[in-house]
């Protein structure tokens, strides 16, 4: 449950004694309010445990009950960073129950409504600077022995950031950061949804699609390829927006998606002829003879041992062949 101001419980609180004619001592009720600590459902539980018509409720009945927590809420401690200056008193006040964290943001909130000069705003800012640098050492190496120089730094060395207190009231805001982040947390989704789209249609991955959103944006200036390039990836309504402001017109989505239509029929109509043709050709050729091919038979071949070969030398001649006469010198 959200923690109310102290100032907003003690309010209720009167309003509720004045209905109800309960009478008080204003000390009594600003007490209770004080030792709620922030938590409403607590504070109307014990008024309304305390509350007599026939009695006035004081100071003395409030102080009967035990504390609730000796540490104070986050917007007293808030308040007291930056209006006192004294270091004891602001560690105190840092005792809350909440993230450390998130007592940082409300002070680096609240500081430019509080401090004035700019020598101030700028320490303050260094100081939560640092804070913010061992928060982020807290959280990567586990070790929240750091904190304790985190909370030094957004507290008393905020505190003592200015050269003197300031005068006035100034309210206490709660940290716009998460507003904003709730706001464009919506926009990332938006921006991560086309990314996606556009990576299955066209295989590239989102950190490439997202860079080619600005160039998307010109091309949509163009009704008819706005229409062409949203129905390609499947964009919706919310999605355009994202690259145009005004709408499509209906004229031109009305003409695109009757063009859409005759070019499907061009297509269907195209392909059933291609379908026809082949059917044709094949019909019109002869069929091949089918050709089965038998498998080998294996035959078993036996070997025959291998005779050794003797070359035989060529016997001599016995006789030599009588010699020819072939010319009258030759004898």
């Amino acid at each position: 449950m959200k923690k109310v101001h102290t100032n907003s419980i003690n309010r209720i609180l009167k309003e509720i004694a004045e209905k109800e004619n309960i009478r008080y001592n204003p000390a009594a009720i600003r007490e209770l309010a004080k030792r709620s600590q922030g938590d409403m459902r607590s504070a109307l539980n014990t008024f309304q445990a305390l509350a007599n018509k026939d009695e006035l409720l004081e100071l003395a009945d409030v102080e009967k009950l035990s504390k609730k927590d000796e540490r104070s809420t986050i917007f007293d401690a808030v308040g007291i960073t930056l209006n006192s200056q004294t270091p004891s008193k602001v560690k105190k006040a840092l005792m809350v129950e909440e993230d450390p964290t998130l007592v940082m943001e409300y002070i680096a909130e609240n500081i430019p409504r509080r401090y004035k000069k700019k020598e101030d705003l700028k320490k303050a800012y260094e100081n939560i600077a640092k804070a913010d640098l061992y928060f982020g050492r807290a959280q990567r190496s586990r070790n929240y022995g750091y904190w304790k120089y985190a909370t030094d730094f957004m507290g008393v060395g905020v505190s003592n950031a200015k050269e003197n207190k300031y005068k006035g009231f100034s309210k206490i805001m709660s940290p716009t950061i998460f507003s904003k982040m709730s706001k464009y947390r919506g926009k990332r989704n938006l921006r991560d949804a086309i990314a996606d789209k556009m990576s299955q249609k066209m295989h590239i991955s989102n950190s490439v699609a997202i860079s080619m959103f600005p160039y998307l944006e010109i091309l949509f200036k163009d009704d008819e390829l706005a229409w062409e390039i949203s129905d390609f990836l499947n964009l919706e309504d919310d999605e355009i927006k994202r690259f145009r402001k005004k709408k499509i017109p209906k004229k031109v989505i009305n003409k695109m998606e009757k063009l859409k239509s005759q070019r499907h029929d061009e297509e269907n109509k195209r392909r059933n002829a291609e379908l026809a043709n082949t059917i044709f050709n094949q019909a019109q050729t002869k069929p091949k003879e089918v050709v089965i091919e038998e498998e080998p038979v294996e035959v078993e071949v036996k070997e025959e041992p291998v005779k050794e070969i003797v070359e035989e030398k060529p016997k001599k001649e016995e006789s030599k062949k009588k010699k020819v006469q072939t010319s009258l010198f030759d004898f």
